[in-house]
C-alpha cells in the first residue's frame, strides 16, 4: 500500500485510530461496491438512465443491492472484517489470552453497556440510525463466555453513570459527566458503589475504558479547562478539576485496584482493559503493578458488529493481527503537541475586537512541524543514541509504538532484498521479505517498510526537517500455519523519499552531495524496532544505550544525488488530470499545476509580516537542536494587518 494514501487517510482525521491492515478492504469496498446502494440509503434512485440526445444507447447503471437490508448486510460483513483484522493486541502476560470457550466473565466499567459505536466529524454516524449493535455482553456470549447478568444489569439500570448531559459553554449535568462533548461521561462508579456481584468468582475481569473526541469536539488536557466559566455545573463537578480526559479517573483507579484485590485472593483469574476508543488513552498505568493488568486490547470504536470480532479475538477463533496506526503515549505531557493544544488566544485579543467584533481571536501553530507521534519520538531516541545523550528516556514517552501488535503466535523475517526498477520513467524500489510463523497457532504477520532519509547538512542550513524513519508501506501475509513462511513484496515509488524544501528551494528536493549520505529502508514489525534496525546497520548497540540490539540484515541502503528539480513539477501527483494545467490561468497555475512552490506562507508566522520581529523569530521545532526548540508555546499579538488579512479569507 503507497505511503501517501496512508498518510492521505490520516490527515483527514488525525484523532482517528485506523487500524494498518483495514484500510485497504475500507477504501475499496466502500468506494466500489457501495456507491449506488448509499443513494437507495438516502432515498435516491438507485438506477439512472443518462439520455442526452446523442445516437448512442442509453446506459443504465444497477444498483448491486436489492434493497437496505442487503446493503446493510453486506456493510456489517465488511465492517466485520476490519475489526477482525484490526482489533490489537498490546499487551499479553503470560498468555493470558485466549481464554477457553466457556470461561466466565465480569464486565467492569460504565463503558462496557454503552461502548463508544463511532468517531465524531468526517468518522462519525448517526449513532441512532445503527439498528441493533450488538452489545459487548452478546457480543462475547456468541463466543460461549459466561457474563456476570447481576454485573451487566447494575449498569444498565444505572443510567446516572453514562447519563447525557448538555455540553459546550452552557454545560449541565453531574459529577459523572464532563464536559465539551455531548453525550459522554467518563467518571464511572467508584468500587465502593458497585453491588455485590463485583466480587463474583470469574475466570476473567474486562475493564473497559471508553473515550471519544474528534473535529469540533477538541479533548481537553483538564477538567478544570471545561467547567470554568460553565454555569450549570453542579459543585461535586467542579472539585474535580485535576482529571485527565485521556487518563484514568479516580473511580477507574478504584475499579482496576479492586480487581487486583481480587485477583490476588483467588476471586478472578484475570485482568483484561479494553480501550474503547480512537483516542490514545494514556498508558502510565499498564505495567504498574499496583493493578496486575495481564492483558490489553485496543479495538477502537466498536461498530455495530465489532463486538463480535472481540469475542472471537478472545477465545482464539481469531489470532489479532492488528497494528497500531499512532504512537500510544506513557506521558501525554511529553508529547510535543502539548505545548500548543488548547484555548490559545492573541495576547492583544481585545484589540482585536476592535477590527473582527470579537471573532478569530484564537489560533494554533503546529510549532511542532513534522515531529508529530513515532516521528518524534523515533527521532529523538536515535539521536540521543548518536550523540552519547541520555536525557531524553524512551520509555517515559512511549508504551507502545506507531505499528506495534502482538499475535498468539511469533513471526520471523528474513531474505530482505530490494530491487530497483524504472516503470514509466519512474524509479521504483521493490523490497522483498519472507515472514515465517514461528509460532505454534496459525496466524497472519505483518510487514512494514519503513525509509530513513539522510539528514544532511542542506537540510540544517535551511531548516528541511526529517524524521529517523517513515512508515512507506506495510503488507499483511495470509494465515500461516505453524512453520509457514510467505514471501512479501512492497513498492515504493523514489519520488515518495523527496522532502519538502519551504525556505530556499521552496519545493520538493531529494538526495545530498555527498555520498556518505545514505537512504536506508528496513523491515521491522513496529517504527522503534525499525530505527533500531537502522542503528545496528550504523555500528550502534545495547551498550551505546539502545533499549534492544536491531537486525542489521533487514537494512538496505543507497545514493541518491542532490536534485531540487526531479519532484518540483505535476509529475510528482499522481491524478495529473485532477491537477491539468487547463484548469487555471494567470496567478493560479502554480496550484500544484505547472510548478509546485509554496502557496500559503501567510500562515506561517515566521514569514507573515502581520507580526513583529520578535514573534516571527519564535522557533520551529528543529532536529537540529531538539532542546532549545522542544515544547514552545507560541505567542502572538494580532494586529489591524491580521484582520483584514482574516476578511481576506473568509
Amino acid at each position: 500500500m503507497k505511503i501517501n494514501k496512508f498518510l492521505k487517510a490520516a490527515k483527514i482525521a488525525s484523532n482517528v485510530l485506523i487500524p494498518l491492515t483495514a484500510v485497504m478492504v475500507v477504501v475499496k469496498e466502500i468506494t466500489f461496491a457501495n456507491a449506488s446502494a448509499i443513494n437507495d440509503f438516502l432515498h435516491i434512485s438507485t438506477q439512472k438512465i443518462i439520455d442526452d440526445g446523442a445516437q448512442e444507447k442509453n446506459i443504465f447503471y444497477d444498483s448491486k443491492y436489492k434493497s437496505v437490508d442487503e446493503l446493510r448486510k453486506s456493510s456489517e460483513q465488511i465492517i466485520e472484517e476490519v475489526m477482525d483484522e484490526g482489533i490489537t493486541l498490546l499487551k499479553n502476560e503470560n498468555n493470558a489470552l485466549p481464554l477457553s470457550k466457556g470461561n466466565s466473565v465480569s464486565l467492569y466499567g460504565a463503558s462496557s453497556v454503552d461502548l463508544v459505536i463511532t468517531g465524531g466529524g468526517s468518522s462519525g454516524s448517526n449513532v441512532k440510525a445503527v439498528k441493533k449493535a450488538i452489545s459487548l455482553k452478546d457480543g462475547l456470549a456468541e463466543s460461549n463466555l459466561s457474563i456476570n447478568e447481576d454485573l451487566w444489569n447494575f449498569y444498565k439500570e444505572n443510567p446516572k453513570y453514562y447519563q447525557k448531559g448538555k455540553m459546550g459553554n452552557d454545560a449541565s449535568g453531574n459529577q459523572n459527566q464532563v464536559g465539551y462533548y455531548e453525550g459522554y461521561y467518563t467518571i464511572d462508579a467508584s468500587w465502593e458503589e458497585m453491588p455485590e456481584s463485583k466480587n463474583n468468582q470469574a475466570d476473567a475481569a474486562i475493564m473497559v475504558l471508553g473515550r471519544t473526541g474528534g473535529e469540533n469536539i477538541d479533548l481537553f488536557r483538564n477538567k478544570e479547562e471545561v467547567i470554568t466559566g460553565n454555569k450549570n455545573v453542579d459543585e461535586v463537578s467542579k472539585t474535580m478539576s485535576s482529571f485527565d480526559y485521556l487518563g484514568l479517573s479516580d473511580n477507574e483507579i478504584s475499579i482496576l485496584k479492586g480487581l487486583k484485590n481480587l485477583k490476588d485472593n483467588g476471586t478472578i483469574g484475570k485482568i483484561i482493559v479494553l480501550m474503547n476508543s480512537a483516542n490514545q488513552i494514556q498508558c502510565d498505568f499498564v505495567d504498574d503493578p499496583t493493578y496486575g493488568i495481564d492483558s490489553l486490547l485496543w479495538m477502537g470504536t466498536a461498530s455495530s458488529v465489532g463486538t463480535r470480532s472481540l469475542g472471537k479475538i478472545l477465545v482464539g477463533d481469531i489470532n489479532p493481527s492488528g497494528h497500531l496506526s499512532d504512537t500510544f503515549w506513557y506521558d501525554h505531557s511529553k508529547n510535543p503537541v502539548y505545548a500548543n493544544f488548547g484555548n490559545i488566544v492573541y495576547k492583544n485579543s481585545n484589540e482585536l475586537n476592535k477590527y473582527r467584533n470579537g471573532e478569530n481571536q484564537r489560533y494554533t501553530v503546529y510549532q511542532e512541524g513534522i515531529y508529530n507521534g513515532y516521528r518524534y519520538t523515533e527521532t529523538r531516541y536515535e539521536d540521543s543514541i548518536l550523540k552519547g545523550d541520555t536525557s531524553f528516556k524512551y520509555d517515559n514517552c512511549v508504551s507502545y509504538p506507531f505499528g506495534y501488535g502482538l499475535s498468539y503466535s511469533k513471526f520471523s523475517y528474513s531474505n530482505m532484498n530490494v530491487d530497483v526498477l524504472t516503470q514509466d520513467n519512474e524509479t521504483i524500489y521493490s523490497v522483498s521479505v519472507d515472514i515465517k510463523n514461528d509460532g505454534f497457532v496459525p496466524g497472519k504477520g505483518v510487514a512494514e517498510l519503513y525509509i530513513q532519509k539522510p539528514y544532511t547538512s542542506y537540510d540544517v542550513q535551511y531548516k528541511v526537517e526529517k524524521p529517523s524513519v517513515e512508515l512507506v508501506g506495510f503488507e499483511k501475509s495470509k494465515l500461516l500455519e505453524p512453520g509457514e513462511s510467505q514471501t512479501l513484496t512492497i513498492n515504493v515509488k523514489e519520488k515518495e523519499l523527496a522532502s519538502y524544501d519551504s525556505n530556499y528551494a521552496q519545493t520538493y528536493v531529494i538526495g545530498s552531495n555527498a555520498p556518505s549520505d545514505l537512504y536506508r529502508f528496513t523491515i521491522a514489525s513496529d517504527a522503534h524496532e525499525a530505527i533500531n534496525n537502522i542503528l545496528s546497520s550504523k555500528g550502534y548497540s545495547s551498550s551505546d544505550g539502545m533499549d534492544k540490539n536491531g537486525n542489521e540484515d533487514l537494512v538496505w541502503s543507497t545514493y541518491i544525488a542532490f536534485s531540487d528539480s526531479k519532484y518540483y513539477s505535476n509529475s510528482f501527483i499522481d491524478n495529473a488530470l485532477e491537477n491539468s494545467k487547463e484548469r487555471y490561468s494567470g496567478d493560479d497555475i502554480n496550484f500544484g499545476v505547472a510548478f509546485i512552490t509554496n502557496q500559503f506562507d501567510k500562515v506561517d508566522f515566521q514569514k507573515y509580516s502581520g507580526f513583529e520581529s520578535e514573534e516571527r523569530n519564535q522557533p520551529y521545532m528543529s532536529r537540529n537542536d531538539f532542546e532549545s526548540t522542544s515544547f514552545k508555546t507560541i505567542s502572538l499579538s494580532a494586529s489591524s494587518k491580521l484582520a483584514n488579512d482574516q476578511k481576506t479569507y473568509q
